[in-house]
């Protein structure tokens, strides 16, 4: 049995997050705005009375500064993180809506599937075949690469195989969980839909030397393209079966 991992923050907790973020946010400036103000009314009620007051309202002062400067960078670090995570939530609702838009009888889609201590981002069953899908998304400003050769992943022209792992661990959850719940071994295609980073034509890199890659990482227009193209290798009624035994899996199993 693969040890199940949690590869991301689903979108509901992300959205969690953000909120509790933006409440810290208004914490953080509360102390350094009241710093502030009672260095100003210190500076109108004691500056003129004595050198001890002055030394301390002039103490007090730079303690609200340095407050201050550290509530600004604190609010510049948690902006962008918020910006960013917001963005995240979008796009990958963006991908979301356009996997919805598969559905049809012949094939099914699901997301946030949780398996055996795993959360599956995406799952398709179909006539095309089985397919678990990781999401990974980047900031697109960063200008990241990520390049796939002879069955090594490469992001930034650094080593990343935790990529593969996490795909490696949807795939076989969910095909320990279908041949359990079926009494069938079925193939299910590890595929990865990255978001915010080039991704180098692994098609032309792995699918020459062999047709049928172990691992598939698209971007998210590339995964469509591919996912109409592929031809069927399911009968209908197998994938109606099997996902009628999978839904009523997730029944008894919900919560």
């Amino acid at each position: 049995m693969v040890r199940a991992v949690r590869t991301r923050e689903q979108g509901t907790s992300l959205v969690q997050k953000i909120r509790r973020m933006k409440v810290d946010l208004f914490l953080d400036l509360l102390m350094p705005l009241a710093f502030f103000l009672s260095a100003v009314w210190f500076w109108v009620e004691f500056i003129d009375r004595s050198w001890p007051n002055v030394v301390f309202v002039v103490l007090w002062s730079m303690a609200s500064i340095l407050l201050v400067l550290r509530a600004v960078c604190c609010y510049r670090n948690k902006s962008c993180f918020i910006s960013g995570s917001a963005q995240q939530i979008e796009f990958a609702q963006r991908v979301m809506n356009r996997l919805d838009l598969l559905q049809n009888e012949s094939t099914h889609v699901y997301h946030n599937i949780f398996v055996d201590g795993s959360i599956i981002d995406h799952l398709i069953i179909s006539t095309r075949g089985i397919f678990t899908i990781t999401m990974k998304i980047y900031n697109h400003n960063h200008g990241h690469k990520l390049v796939f050769r002879r069955g090594v992943l490469f992001f930034n022209g650094r080593l990343y195989d935790s990529l593969l792992r996490q795909m490696d661990c949807h795939s076989q959850c969910f095909r320990e969980q279908i041949e359990m719940i079926m009494g069938k071994n079925y193939g299910v295609r590890k595929t990865s839909i990255v978001l915010g980073c080039y991704v180098e034509n692994l098609d032309a890199d792995s699918g020459i030397s062999d047709p049928e890659p172990e691992y598939r990482i698209f971007n998210e227009n590339a995964f469509f393209s591919f996912f109409q193209k592929e031809e069927e290798v399911l009968p209908l009624e197998e994938v109606q079966n099997i996902v009628s035994k999978f839904e009523d899996w997730q029944l008894k199993h919900a919560g």
